[in-house]
This record gives structure tokens, sequence and C-alpha cells, in this order.
């Protein structure tokens, strides 16, 4: 006997979720082709994805999301990316959303913190082949023993926790808050009892403007964001805020960030040295713009970032980088494109040759 006939003989109605109709398969892959550049590991620190010559997938993506009932979403998602690399199958996403009120929706699992403008970008939607640095920062994570650490603002692109958003007059108004684990970690709990919080506030005042790079549509729009955190990552407490602001109109789209962490050292519960000594401020910015030549199929684009990992230090880690770009859309949208990127990188201290021209092509459903 079935739990459906067992319920059914005891007078309750059994009523299973009809969404069929409702589910949506999404994947893309992205491959990557380093066409000319010096081979140095040291460009980024981040090991030889960036660096190596020759080809490789950048990233891939494979999801789907079923509407369960009338106002639950499941979204779930797996895939790979330059910074989550275990050549083997990866959750990404796992979220249940409730969204019974446009101004108040419930998200339960694992998936994007709202810290700012760039880090809520898919991936597939962005005018550039990279991130800038300073949102890389946020998803740089080694683990060591029984800690997750991160190099950069302090707070993890992806992660476990509860997220209330919403928007107010058809999205002039959108807003998110959250609390989450803090570390990355999806499934290993939070590993040191302390939470991360997340706030961030959106103001559109000419219409809802969605978070993909380029102006496809050619109406005039205007969005300004804020954001704030604070999270504990090893012996350090680190408090983070930031700012951006975005135009789009008649094929010309600018969009700007700047982010600053305070990280302090945090001795509670401490049962070594910590190893952070003293307080420290990391902040980077970025400036980028694109255009449409040719509207919707052919864009050139340009991107000014720098970031400092240690405001007290001089000539140390910090970085300033130019990146020239020119997209080909093959059907007016980021779905199919081909994108050309030039890297122009500048460290302070020892010099590297380290600039770079890339190439990416990206098929998405």
């Amino acid at each position: 006997m079935t739990s459906e006939e067992y319920l059914s003989r005891k007078g309750l109605e059994v009523q299973v979720p009809s969404f069929l109709d409702e589910v949506r398969l999404s994947g893309r892959v992205q491959g990557l082709w380093k066409i000319w550049g010096q081979d140095e590991d040291s460009a980024y620190g981040l090991g030889d994805i960036f660096e190596k010559k020759g080809f490789r997938i950048l990233r891939w993506r494979l999801g789907v999301e079923a509407r369960l009932f009338d106002h639950v979403l499941l979204e779930v998602s797996m895939g790979e990316s330059e910074f989550l690399r275990t050549h083997d199958i990866n959750l990404t996403d796992a979220m249940l959303t409730l969204d019974y009120l446009d101004f108040a929706n419930l998200s339960i699992g694992a998936g994007k913190v709202p810290a700012g403008r760039q880090i809520l970008t898919s991936s597939r939607d962005m005018q550039f082949i990279f991130r800038p640095v300073l949102s890389q920062q946020h998803i740089v994570p080694a683990t060591e023993g029984d800690v997750t650490k991160y190099n950069g603002i302090g707070i993890p692109e992806r992660d476990v926790g509860i997220t209330v958003s919403g928007k107010i007059s058809d999205g002039l108004f959108k807003y998110y808050a959250g609390i989450y684990n803090g570390k990355g970690e999806y499934f290993r709990g939070n590993i040191d009892g302390k939470y991360a919080y997340v706030v961030r506030a959106v103001v559109n005042p000419l219409g809802d403007l969605p978070d993909i790079e380029g102006d496809f549509f050619r109406d005039f729009r205007l969005s300004l964001g804020a954001s704030g955190f604070s999270n504990h990552i090893l012996d350090a407490k680190y408090l983070g805020w930031g700012i951006d602001a975005e135009i789009k109109g008649y094929g010309l789209s600018i969009r700007a960030e700047f982010m600053r962490s305070e990280q302090k050292p945090d001795f509670e519960g401490q049962s070594q040295a910590p190893i952070i000594k003293e307080k420290t401020y990391r902040d980077g910015f970025y400036v980028q713009a694109g255009y449409f030549v040719w509207p919707k199929y052919l864009e050139l684009a340009y991107r000014y970032e720098q970031f400092d990992d240690n405001n007290h230090l001089t000539d140390n880690g910090d970085i300033k980088y130019h990146t020239v770009g020119l997209n080909w859309y093959v059907q007016r949208n980021h779905y199919y494109k081909v994108q050309l990127n030039y890297v122009v990188r500048e460290e302070d201290g020892p010099a590297l040759d380290n600039n770079g021209l890339y190439a990416l092509l990206q098929a998405a459903f």
C-alpha cells in the first residue's frame, strides 16, 4: 500500500503538486582561450586559470527551476567555475523561495549572498570575461583543517542561510536582508558558531533594472544601491559596506561600485593567539562602460579597477587593471556570445609581465 492509498483510506486528501508545465531547465558552457600573454602564475595570485595559454572551460552550469503550487519556487544548480574547481559535480545553488508577497519573499538554502551589485550579476550576463578583482575577492576560499579562509573583502559569494527580499512599486525600491553561516561551506554547518549578516537596498527611480550588464532595451534607466555586512573569519571580524550605481540608455551602459571593509582581531573564544594583530582596512572600486556600435549585436566595453588589500601598507598588494572588450551577441542577448578582452595589469611592487588577450565563447539556455 502506498502512502497516498493509506492517507486516502483515512479520509485525508492527498495533494500532489502538479508542476510539470512549470519546470525550466537552464545551463551554460563558457570556453576560454588565452590567445596571447606571458605564462605568469602570480598575476591574480589565484593559480593558472588566467595565465596559461591555450583552451579551457572557464565555467559551466546546469540547473532546474520548478514551481511547486503557486508560490513556492525550487531552484537547484551545479557546475564549476574558476574558483570552484574540483573536476567533480559541485552544488552551486539549492534554494527554496516562498513568494506569496512581492514585498516579502523568503528564501532558504544555498545561493548568492546579496553583498553588492556585481556579485549578484550572473557570470552569464557580464560584459567582461572576468569579474572585477573587487568581486573576485569575495570567492577565494582555501580550506585548511576545520576553518575556511578568505582573501579579500570578507564575505563569500555563495553561502547557506535565510534571505528576506522584496520589491515595492514594481521594482522602484528593492531590498535584501539575510543571515548566513559566513564561511561559504554548504555541508559542514556553521564552523565557528558565528554568523554573517547582510543588508542591501536598491532604488530604481525610473523603473526596475535587472542585474544584466549592457543596454539591450535602449530605454533610459537609473539604479542606486548600498550594501552592508558583518562576518567572522578565523580570528578576525569583518565589517563592510559598499555603494554602487548603474545608468543605461540608448545603447550606453555605465556601472560603478565601491566597497570597503574593516578587519579587526576577535579574541572571543580564541584558544591561541590571533593571526590578525591590528585593525586593517581593505577597499576597491571599478568603473565600467559599454556602448553598442551595432545595436544589440556589437558592443565596445572598457573597465578600470583598483583594489588595495591593506590600506596600512604601501606598494604591497595594490592593483590597477584596465580591460578593453569587444562583444558579439549572436541573438541580441547574453545567451550566445563571443567576447574578446585585452587586460593590462599594473601591480605596486615587483613588476609582472602579465598582460593578456583572452577570448570566450558562451552557449546558454
